[in-house]
């Protein structure tokens, strides 16, 4: 897809790639490989080109595959990296890395955003500092995956309900009758993903519960037999 996207270099009249730019995990729920991430960063490196992940869509610990790998290799495929913690238990705040070794530059401080929030800036770094500390934010992304884990496994008891994506993150993808959207909509808050299909999106969090979990399935199951 991205070789197919690159074309039209040095015509003035085209506009000229710079940036790959992934998001781990993806829209769907899966996860890049390794091996996958390698080759978008030599494609990216051999053009003069940089490869930036943006890690605040979710809270997802690397695959078992990645934790293999040694650190640097796993960082060094990256000029740009975006750590969340919104997302990951925080009041607010995301880290932007830019490694300089590869980019040949840093970012401004937080002129960035169009404004200097000393007292912002404090409140994100003791907060990001208590989320780096003792693995943390791991520990959070890996309850938020188990929990999808077992949102799966539960749907996957009900007839009706179809799941459509592979779950390899936080995020649940199902196929549902439409006329139970409503209903489940008035209890519990999630995104339609493709209304001509009927296909939602249901995404657990550092502080979803295994009862929080087995309830809405219950309500789940009743909603689509009626």
């Amino acid at each position: 897809m991205v070789r197919h996207a690159y074309h039209g270099i040095g015509d003035e009249h085209h506009v000229q790639p710079k940036v790959i730019s992934i998001t781990q995990s993806t829209e769907m729920g899966t996860v890049y490989q390794p091996e996958e991430i390698q080759a978008l960063s030599r494609f990216a490196h051999e053009r003069d080109m940089y490869l930036h992940l943006d890690g605040r869509a979710s809270p997802t610990p690397p695959p078992a595959s990645a934790r293999r790998c040694a650190r640097p290799r796993a960082t060094w495929a990256f000029d740009v990296l975006c750590f969340g913690g919104t997302k990951n238990g925080i009041m607010g705040g995301e880290a932007v890395s830019v490694l300089p070794f590869q980019t040949g530059r840093r970012l401004p401080v937080s002129s960035q955003a169009g404004h200097a929030a000393g007292l912002q800036d404090a409140l994100h770094r003791g907060a990001l500092g208590a989320l780096l500390t003792d693995d943390l934010w791991l520990a959070n992304a890996q309850h938020s995956n188990r929990m999808a884990k077992l949102l799966e496994d539960e749907v996957r008891k009900i007839p009706q309900v179809k799941i459509v994506y592979k779950v390899e993150a936080n995020g649940v993808f199902a196929q549902i009758p439409h006329e139970a959207l409503a209903r489940l909509q008035e209890r519990y808050c999630f995104y339609v993903w493709n209304e001509e299909e009927s296909i939602v999106r249901w995404m657990c969090s550092f502080d979803t519960t295994e009862v929080d979990v087995r309830e809405f399935a219950r309500f789940l199951k009743e909603t689509v037999a009626k």
